[in-house]
């Protein structure tokens, strides 16, 4: 049934990209050989080589009859393919081309199919076609497909290994998880349900946005708004709980137990914020803030780049020392350079919730005296710098209190607009019970920006 299939390619006619059609010369082609057979709308008859100007795909005739009779054929389930006349001609299994039944030479990278000599003279008069021989494309296809191969096993080496250490790692930690089930499962049990009150809390605030959207009139909307406020506060003392159960916590904790001693100084910028809030909404935020300086919300810094970030952002900065260990002795502040006069700007000095807190002290020009820090949930120990009255202290005042008892985190915050010459002059000294653990960790962490004095360990603002 060669008359079913083109003459061109010997692919049997369907109605797709094979419809059969008929040339201006009258031979049948399929429609895929009359598009490579187009040339810059000059059709070229790939049988007998008559060309015909002007042409495009549409333009040549479809044979509708000949469509009929492949219709007819198929819904009979007769096969339009060509099988090979004997044994002797072999299949494309044998190397042996299908159509022309030669032996394989060539392969054709646009048809993607292994063709004959015979292939070879149609396939190299098309355009699109590009062709090779046999044993260069089998050899190429080879390298290309063995370089796939040996990235794939590249990549199953690395993701077995990572997948090893990680299966020790997890193993480690089982073993680890077991020696403390009982704990852990009772941990884990108050943090489920700790997280399903907060899921219930998130849902509540969610349906109060939701209805808040859909109020249409005045009255109804300040009722949703109350609502939406109350939620919302609820909400943000959940969160406040919530980042109290972080990973740092965890590890200042570990660090009371193993009596060692960590510092860093964390910077963070609250003006924008501030004052947008209502008295509740900010004292809920502040106990966010400090909450936050000790889970993983913060930015650690070596000394010698404070200074910098401060002339570049002079706006409320805080500063962290968090010794996070048991701590025996006491922590000074000590004037190094002489301060200039300072009006109405404020230094305050604060511990977090699991050691003691402080009181900070405000400048004017009459007399040094403590503020009230009504708006931070911390309780309050008066720390003075210089003698009692006197407005600018002198160079050397020291002045401190004494802790006996583990000791997380003491903060450090100054208002503007003095800020700099408050920072340029102030030190911290800190003096702990195991005073060589911290004086080997800070020197690791801060250089020469550490040092011994009488009065104790002496970390430099410079």
């Amino acid at each position: 049934m060669d008359f079913l299939e083109c003459k061109i390619c010997h692919v049997p006619y369907d109605e797709n990209d094979h419809r059969p059609r008929i040339a201006p010369c009258g031979h049948g082609l399929c429609s895929a050989c009359v598009k490579t057979g187009i040339k810059y709308t000059i059709l070229e008859c790939p049988k007998c080589k008559k060309k015909k100007k002007n042409t495009y795909v549409d333009d040549i005739q479809t044979n509708y009859d000949l469509i009929e009779v492949v219709k007819a054929f198929r819904s009979k389930n007769i096969s339009l393919k060509r099988e090979p006349e004997s044994k002797e001609y072999g299949s494309i299994n044998d190397d042996v081309c299908r159509i022309h039944r030669k032996a394989i030479s060539h392969w054709c990278f646009n048809c993607q199919i292994w063709i004959c000599v015979e292939c070879l003279e149609y396939h190299s008069k098309l355009v699109s076609c590009s062709t090779t021989n046999s044993f260069k494309a089998m050899k190429g296809m080879k390298e290309k497909h063995f370089t796939d191969i040996d990235m794939l096993l590249s990549d199953f080496e690395e993701g077995t290994s990572s997948a090893k250490s990680q299966i020790q790692e997890h193993t480690d930690k089982r073993k680890e998880f077991l020696e403390s089930a009982e704990k852990h499962g009772e941990e884990a049990k108050k943090l489920g349900n700790f997280l399903r009150q907060g899921t219930m809390y998130k849902e509540r605030l969610e349906e109060s946005k939701q209805f808040l959207n859909i109020a249409t009139t005045p009255l109804a909307f300040s009722d949703k708004l109350k609502d939406l406020t109350q939620r919302k506060l609820i909400f943000r003392s959940w969160s406040v709980k919530n980042l109290g159960t972080t990973s740092k916590l965890g590890l200042l904790k570990a660090l009371k137990e193993k009596k060692q001693v960590y510092t860093e100084i964390v910077i963070k910028d609250v003006q924008k914020m501030y004052g947008k809030l209502s008295q509740n909404e900010e004292n809920i935020y502040f106990h966010t803030f400090f909450k936050q300086t000790v889970a993983d919300d913060c930015i650690c810094m070596p000394f010698d780049r404070l200074q910098k970030l401060i002339h570049n952002e002079p706006s409320l900065v805080f500063l962290e020392l968090t010794l996070g260990g048991v701590v025996k002795g006491r922590v000074h502040i000590r004037l190094d350079q002489k301060i200039p006069k300072i009006s109405e700007n404020t230094i305050k000095i604060l511990t977090g919730q699991h050691g003691p807190t402080l009181r900070g002290m405000k400048f004017n020009n009459s007399s040094d005296h403590f503020i009230s820090l009504t708006k931070l949930p911390f309780k309050e120990i008066p720390v003075t710098i210089g003698s009692s009255g006197r407005t600018i202290p002198k160079i050397g005042d020291v002045r401190g209190y004494f802790i006996n008892g583990y000791l997380e985190t003491l903060y450090f915050y100054v208002n503007p607009p003095s800020i700099v010459n408050i920072m340029d002059n102030l030190c911290v000294i800190g003096c702990i019970e195991d005073g060589l653990d911290i004086i080997q960790e800070c020197n690791n962490n801060y250089g020469s920006g550490v040092e011994i004095s009488d009065c104790g360990i002496v970390i430099k603002l410079e």
